[in-house]
């Protein structure tokens, strides 16, 4: 194989690495920006429970 084939095959590899890593984050903070939204909903709904409980 010659010098140049094995530089493009390593080309490859890493950006192919890069982009399941990316791949990897973008999944992590999509599931964490959800999280964060139901926790905000779920905490809004008990200040507002127990406002009225406190009328």
């Amino acid at each position: 194989m010659e010098k140049k084939s094995i530089i493009e095959l390593e080309e490859h590899a890493v950006e192919y690495l890069y982009g399941q890593v990316s791949e990897i984050v973008e999944n992590a903070r999509s599931t964490a920006f959800k999280q964060v939204n139901l926790l905000q909903i779920v905490t809004n709904l008990l200040v507002g429970k127990r406002i009225v409980e406190d009328e």
